[in-house]
C-alpha cells in the first residue's frame, strides 16, 4: 500500500529529483528542488499530505510562494502535479491530484492579489520586527511607533509632524497629544528617545547605473520630534519643522529601499494598528457600526471605503497566528 505521507519518503523524492536532473536543465532542477522542499514545509504546517489536500490548500500554498506572475504559478502547478503522480506511484488519482487540476489561471492570479493585500497590513509581531531591524534611521522608526499607536492626524500626518519633544515623557513612557495620553512600552520609548538624540539622517538613493549611495545629512536644531535636515530647501522651514514633502519622501524611501517593502505605507501601518487592536479587543470581526463608533470615540480618521475587506484580511492573519 502506498504511503500517502510521501513527504517523509526520502527515496521517492530523491528518485523524482534525480530524474528531473537527468532530463531537464539545471535551472529547472534547482527550481523543482526548492519547490518540493517548500511543499514539505507546507505539509508540516498543514499537518496533512499533499495527496489529501484540497484546492483551497493548494491555493494557500501558491499564495505563500515568492512569485510575481500567474504564468509562473501555473508552471509550479504543473510541476507539483507531476510530482504528485510520481510520488503516489499509482494509476488511481488521489484527492490532491484531482484538486490541483481544478485550479485555473484566474485562481492563480487571485493568489497574487491576495498575497499583495496580505502584505499591506501588519500584525503586532511584524511591527516589532520592523522597529527593531537594523535598517533605517531612528527618525523613520519613530514614525512607525507613532503610527502603530494611532497617532497620525487628519491631514498630511500633522499630529506627527507637529509633535514636539516637550510632548514626550521619556521617564514615564508617555506621548501627549491634545487630550490624548498614549503609553508606550520600553522598546517603543527607546526608539523615540534615540530618534530625538539622532544627529544625522542617512539618506539612501538609487543611481541610474544601479548603484546605491548613502549620504549622512545633519539635522537642524529644533523643538520637534521629527526633525528637519540641513538641505538647502529646508533652511527656511518654519521653526525648523520637517515639511510634509520631506516627511513623505523619507517614509517612502524607508519602506521601499531600507525595508524592501514597497507595498507598505505609513497609512497601512496606521490602519493595521486600528484593525489589529479593535479585533483583538472584540475577539471577532466587528460590525460597521462598531468600527464607526470606535473611530469616533478615539478620534481616529480613516476612510470607511474598503474597511470590510481590510478588516477581513487582518482577521484572517490574526486567526492564522493564533492571536484570536
Amino acid at each position: 500500500m502506498t504511503n500517502n505521507n510521501f513527504r517523509l519518503d526520502g527515496n521517492k523524492k530523491r528518485e523524482y529529483l534525480d530524474n528531473v536532473e537527468q532530463t531537464r536543465e539545471s535551472a529547472t532542477y534547482d527550481l523543482y528542488t526548492k519547490l518540493i522542499y517548500r511543499l514539505d514545509e507546507f505539509e508540516k504546517y498543514k499537518n496533512n499530505s499533499a495527496t489529501n489536500m484540497t484546492k483551497s490548500d493548494f491555493l494557500e500554498f501558491f499564495t505563500s510562494l515568492n512569485s510575481t506572475s500567474a504564468s509562473t504559478l501555473s508552471a509550479y502547478r504543473s510541476a507539483l502535479n507531476g510530482y504528485l503522480l510520481y510520488a503516489t506511484d499509482t494509476q488511481i488519482f488521489t484527492i490532491g491530484v484531482l484538486e490541483i487540476n481544478k485550479i485555473t489561471l484566474e485562481d492563480l492570479a487571485n493568489c497574487l492579489n491576495l498575497k499583495a493585500e496580505n502584505s499591506q497590513l501588519i500584525i503586532e509581531s511584524e511591527y516589532y520586527k520592523i522597529i527593531q531591524a537594523e535598517e533605517g534611521n531612528y527618525q523613520d522608526k519613530a514614525v512607525v511607533v507613532l503610527l502603530w499607536n494611532e497617532i497620525k492626524g487628519e491631514n498630511q500626518y500633522d499630529e506627527i509632524i507637529n509633535l514636539k519633544i516637550e510632548n514626550i515623557d521619556i521617564k514615564n513612557k508617555l506621548v501627549m497629544i491634545g487630550n490624548k495620553i498614549i503609553e508606550l512600552d520600553e522598546i517603543e520609548i527607546n526608539i523615540i528617545e534615540k530618534a530625538i538624540r539622532e544627529k544625522e539622517y542617512k539618506k539612501i538613493k538609487f543611481l541610474k547605473n544601479g548603484d546605491i549611495t548613502e549620504t549622512l545629512v545633519p539635522y537642524t536644531e529644533g523643538d520637534y520630534v521629527i526633525k528637519s535636515t540641513e538641505w538647502r530647501r529646508n533652511l527656511n522651514a518654519t521653526d525648523n519643522k520637517c515639511s510634509y514633502s520631506t516627511f513623505a519622501n523619507r517614509m517612502s524611501t524607508y519602506f521601499t529601499m531600507a525595508l524592501g517593502r514597497s507595498e507598505l505605507t505609513g497609512l497601512k501601518v496606521y490602519k493595521s494598528s486600528v484593525y489589529y487592536h479593535l479585533i483583538k479587543d472584540y475577539g471577532r470581526k466587528v460590525l460597521g457600526v462598531e468600527l464607526e463608533k470606535y473611530l469616533a470615540e478615539n478620534d481616529i480618521k480613516i476612510s470607511m471605503s474598503g474597511s470590510n475587506r481590510e478588516e477581513e484580511i487582518m482577521f484572517n492573519k490574526m486567526r492564522e497566528q493564533g492571536i484570536i
